[in-house]
């Protein structure tokens, strides 16, 4: 037995097998868009690192001015929802970014990272430094001086623009939630009040 009927033929057959036209239900005026499936991979794990190497590298930046022992019963509220929201992106992201085409690599990396994140024993974000070494240690770090996110915004496969550096990250984070919406099977064992 065959594997499929209809679809494009000769040479488009397999190109065609991996597109799906995207129309809402009812029709729209507007042309019909192909989408890629699956979703490309490479996407989604340069968004997991943007998130990690700079979003919360920029925001443990912003929160490391110094503190005395005694803060508002506020503040310390703020601190562990801010800590909590952390641990968890990175729990999300080691339980949900595709393994194949690293072999594993980021999703080792981001276990290892969960781990240093439980042992974490402050009251808020690490500081910049200490979040850079937590990435280094973890093997998610990005060498000094690198341009590795700009040079890898240039390879993405769905997210290509014309400025990758201004476009690639918001389509890629957007494919990335909804990567890690998909592979989520269970409800996490707890969910903090954010």
């Amino acid at each position: 037995g065959g594997g499929g009927g209809g679809g494009a033929s000769g040479g488009g057959e397999a190109a065609a097998a991996h597109k799906v036209a995207m129309s809402p239900p009812g029709g729209s005026p507007l042309p019909r868009r192909p989408q890629l499936l699956p979703v490309p991979a490479a996407d989604v794990l340069y968004a997991a690192r943007h998130s990690l190497l700079r979003e919360v590298r920029h925001a443990a930046a912003a929160v490391a001015t110094p503190r005395g022992p005694q803060g508002t019963a506020a503040e310390a509220a703020e601190a562990a929802r801010r800590l909590g929201a952390l641990r968890l992106w990175v729990s999300a992201l080691a339980r949900g970014v595709p393994r194949a085409v690293d072999g594993g690599l980021l999703a080792r990396g981001l276990a290892e990272l969960e781990v240093e994140m439980d042992a974490w024993e402050e009251a808020d974000l690490p500081g910049e430094q200490q979040w850079a070494g937590m990435l280094q240690r973890a093997g998610i770090s990005e060498p000094s001086g690198s341009q590795y996110l700009s040079e890898a915004a240039t390879r993405l496969v769905m997210c290509t623009s014309a400025m990758p550096a201004r476009h690639g990250y918001p389509c890629s984070l957007w494919l990335l939630f909804h990567t890690l919406l998909a592979r989520s099977s269970h409800p996490p064992a707890h969910t903090p009040q954010l």
